[in-house]
């Protein structure tokens, strides 16, 4: 999947201040063009995310150079740091063969391993949430002092790596109410606390060295660049309950694993989805199953996840699913466990269809191959026929082909705010979203955009992905 799923043009940004800190010694973000924007000042602080991702990135491009292949690497890593952290959680409330069988399944899940092939910091932030949950379960008994340092400690490192590390502190707090209730007392507070004052500090340096900037990042990012393509905010959710969970239901999971057509073979995905979400509902209504100890653990969890996601999450990004994701196949592994129960040869056919949809799944995305055919020659093209040092205007994911020396810049608004004109204009689904919107939201830079397409450049290309226009 590393090898051949499409980029994502935020892969290009996340890249960015890493490849500066790597190269130059700044932690800038210099391929986004921000003038007139909220993200002004991003060049010299990325305040805009969180900096632990590109903090692990940087070292991995100075020691083996600046590709895709390694900034997907990081996440192939953290893909296996949160299988092995997930497996552990399971084991310390089951048998070894439902944590195993809990593992398999998410292993193979299409989406899990579609957050282990992409250059985010979702899977890094996955993988230390669950670990700081499975250490606090497998140490607690040995040492409730280092369970809660380590778990801590773990737990402010995925706060500092995307807001949705907040998922693994309100997991941890109520693992310490549920289990260790009467052993707390004020210096385990003390000793859980201290972690995240280390961690405060550190970051609270960094956003002093430009506090407007800071300021001004952090709040325009509450929609964000994709919160400008979607027309939503991360907060919707608390204003519009009943519509939140509508769009939860159906824009994060639903659309995730349907395909287009019933001929699809990723179409298939549907059973997946069908098998966590019957899990969740055997649950909760099976006492048999929510008796056990795995499910006590797993239930609760979920919920806390599946509301945090609902309410403060507003614009249903799928790649966050990596957070959730662990806990519904932990239940699916539970509900197929106790349902083939003495009936070796049903669990095995179970188990092996399962399987089978998953490789189908992840066969299909392979065999697009979208990042061969369709990124690549438009990469190529533009390689062979512009200009040496010509200006290109495209999303981030093209960086991993021209790099960040300035000849490529990302601006969707094609030099509304700056007056430039690229020698290319490459519009992909994230611009056409964009420009969509754009139609009511910022009517004169969608004016300005089509004017200008219209009236000096001509259309040279097209695939699937994308249209290269160029300048007449």
């Amino acid at each position: 999947m590393a090898a051949t799923r499409l980029v994502a043009p935020n892969e290009g940004w996340f890249a960015d201040p890493a490849f500066h800190l790597a190269t130059r010694g700044i932690f800038g973000t210099t391929i986004l063009a921000t003038t007139g924007t909220w993200l002004e000042g991003v060049d010299r602080h990325t305040y805009w995310i969180l900096p632990l991702y590109p903090l692990a990135l940087a070292p991995l491009f100075r020691s083996f150079g600046f590709s895709l292949y390694t900034m997907r690497a990081l996440s192939v890593f953290w893909d296996l740091i949160a299988l092995s952290a997930f497996y552990f959680l399971m084991l310390s409330q089951a048998g070894r063969r439902i944590a195993l069988l809990a593992t398999l399944l998410l292993a193979v899940d299409f989406h899990f391993l579609v957050g282990g092939g992409t250059g985010r910091m979702d899977m890094m932030c996955a993988a230390l949430g669950y670990s700081a949950l499975a250490a606090y379960m497998m140490l607690r008994e040995r040492s409730l002092r280092a369970a809660i340092l380590a778990s801590s400690t773990l737990a402010v490192a995925g706060c500092l790596t995307h807001p949705c590390g907040i998922l693994a502190v309100c997991g941890l707090v109520f693992l310490a109410f549920r289990f260790d209730r009467e052993r707390l007392n004020w210096s385990s507070l003390a000793l859980a606390m201290a972690p995240c004052a280390v961690g405060l500090a550190a970051y609270g340096a960094y956003a002093l060295q430009d506090w407007p900037s800071y300021l001004r990042q952090l709040t325009g990012n509450v929609s964000g660049v994709a919160g400008e393509a979607t027309g939503s905010t991360r907060f919707d959710g608390l204003a519009h309950p009943l519509i939140a969970l509508h769009r939860e239901l159906l824009d994060r999971y639903m659309s995730a694993f349907n395909g287009d057509s019933w001929r699809n073979p990723y179409r298939t995905q549907l059973l997946i989805l069908s098998l966590y979400w019957g899990a969740a509902i055997v649950a909760l209504i099976d006492r048999r199953i929510r008796s056990q100890k795995a499910a006590r653990l797993l239930v609760p969890l979920a919920g806390i996840y599946f509301v945090i996601m609902w309410l403060l999450e507003g614009l249903k990004l799928r790649v966050y699913m990596v957070h959730t994701l662990p806990l519904f196949a932990g239940l699916g592994a539970l509900w197929i466990w106790n349902w083939t129960e003495g009936r070796r040869f049903v669990r095995a056919s179970v188990i092996a269809a399962i399987l089978g949809i998953q490789l189908l799944g992840i066969g299909f995305g392979v065999w697009i191959n979208q990042y061969h055919n369709e990124h690549l020659p438009v990469a190529a093209y533009m390689k062979e026929h512009g200009h040496p040092g010509s200006l290109i205007m495209a999303s981030g994911q093209f960086a991993f082909d021209f790099g960040y020396d300035g000849r490529l810049i990302d601006d969707v608004r094609l030099g509304y705010f700056t007056g430039k004109k690229p020698e290319f204009f490459v519009r992909d689904v994230w611009y056409g979203e964009w420009l969509d919107l754009a139609k009511t939201r910022d009517p004169e830079v969608y004016k300005h955009v089509n004017t200008t397409l219209a009236a000096a450049y001509r259309e040279v290309f097209r695939n699937p992905g994308f249209v290269i226009y160029q300048l007449r």
